[in-house]
């Protein structure tokens, strides 16, 4: 939802220097419903397949990265 938000906001912002032209902008992310058990690099790694799937899907758009495995249980 935030990166939906920032990229409708920067599409739809009017700059002062260049109003007749809109910036578009491609986001990937990678996240869990929860705690997940991933390292660092498998994180930014997910993030990162997401982007170029993004980019690779044509402008202005927002992509989910899916993070390798399943989320950790938490304990009750």
């Amino acid at each position: 939802v935030v990166c939906e938000r920032v990229r409708a906001t920067l599409q739809a912002t009017v700059w002062p220097r260049h109003p007749s032209h809109s910036v578009t902008v491609s986001i990937g992310y990678a996240g869990t419903p929860g705690v997940a058990s991933v390292d660092t690099a498998a994180w930014l790694d997910a993030a990162d397949k997401a982007l170029y799937t993004a980019k690779h899907g044509g402008r202005n758009r927002v992509v989910a990265g899916q993070l390798p495995g399943k989320p950790a249980q938490l304990a009750a």
